[in-house]
């Protein structure tokens, strides 16, 4: 590692502990790494040296939304050697995010962004969009996509009976028949161009698994609604299993719509209409009696979330080749 590049990562340690303490010790809602975020011309030569070294650090305090918005928003002054002055006012900015109710907080975090914009490189910040973005930071995203659950077998499960369903499984019959439920929120409720995606689906008894992906899904929305969901022509298809006849990998030969219910059918079913030869193999993967866990990840470019009574940001996952949000859940399968 180069001594420009160790110096930035010990700027960035030093200056996101500052930053970040207050507000991650006073919120508990998991965030993803906020540093990913941090805009590449802030870096020297070794950008995603100083992002990989950096993550682990983020990785470890990520509580909140309002810590990955200050930390995204702030960005680039992280990199800087600042005085004991400015690193205070990053303190600051902390306390004062961690303290919403406090009616001085905008005027707090407004004067230590003043502060640090007076000891840091000209142009490193603009100090009134990162002054609004930190003061709107415990507020959720305006524009996002939302998981909204599972349908099996003509049954809705909301978000919060599938985070009860990880201690106390839900019976059903079979997951042959299962959707995933996605709705827009924000500047995604009607798009003109679809919103392109991944998407996999992971089935697993502890004993033996199996793992649906495709590298690219389409998705159109209308009043915040799923009006179609398009596997395009070319798209890979990535079938994987400890059953070995059922690992495989095809191309879809033209546009598919996996659209069911306006909710997303990446399943087995799907799988056989893509492929008649699967639809057959499929059927070896008997999961009668079995506790099944079921996880669905979408990998896409806005934020994605779940609603369990207010919106908080969907958990990742890596599935494959497809690291994006999810939901899990666990089923007893009786039939």
């Amino acid at each position: 590692m180069s001594l420009d590049i160790q110096n930035n990562l010990e700027n960035v340690q030093t200056n996101l502990a500052a930053l970040s303490a207050e507000v991650i010790s006073s919120n508990v809602q998991s965030v993803e790494i906020a540093i990913q975020n941090v805009p590449a011309a802030t870096f020297n030569a070794g950008t995603e040296s100083i992002k990989n070294e950096t993550q682990a650090a983020v990785t470890e305090a990520k509580e909140s939304v309002a810590a990955e918005k200050i930390v995204t928003a702030l960005a680039p002054v992280l990199t800087q050697t600042l005085t004991k002055e400015a690193q205070d006012s990053l303190k600051a900015i902390s306390t004062a995010v961690a303290s919403p109710t406090d009616e001085t907080s905008n005027q707090k975090i407004a004067d230590a962004i003043t502060q640090i914009e007076t000891v840091v490189p000209a142009g490193t910040i603009d100090s009134t969009t990162v002054t609004e973005a930190v003061q709107k930071a415990n507020e959720f995203y305006a524009d996002y996509l939302e998981l909204n659950g599972f349908n099996v077998q003509n049954t809705n499960q909301t978000i919060t009976a599938l985070n009860a369903s990880l201690t106390n499984p839900i019976e059903v019959p079979s997951l042959n028949n299962l959707l995933v439920g996605i709705s827009a929120k924000g500047i995604h409720t009607t798009t003109a161009n679809p919103i392109v995606a991944a998407a996999a689906l992971h089935i697993s008894t502890g004993t033996k698994t199996l793992t649906i992906s495709a590298n690219k899904l389409n998705l159109n929305f209308s009043a915040g609604m799923l009006t179609e969901a398009t596997i395009p022509a070319n798209t890979e298809i990535k079938v994987d299993s400890t059953i070995s006849s059922l690992k495989t990998t095809f191309t879809v030969n033209a546009d598919q719509s996996v659209l069911t219910n306006g909710k997303i059918a990446l399943n087995t079913a799907t799988l056989g209409s893509l492929s008649a030869s699967l639809a057959t193999q499929l059927n070896s993967f008997s999961l009668k009696g079995d506790t099944v866990t079921v996880t669905a990840v979408i990998k896409a470019s806005p934020v994605i979330a779940i609603n369990n009574d207010k919106p908080a940001l969907a958990s990742k996952y890596t599935l494959g080749t497809t690291d994006g949000s999810g939901v899990s859940a666990k089923f007893k399968v009786t039939q």
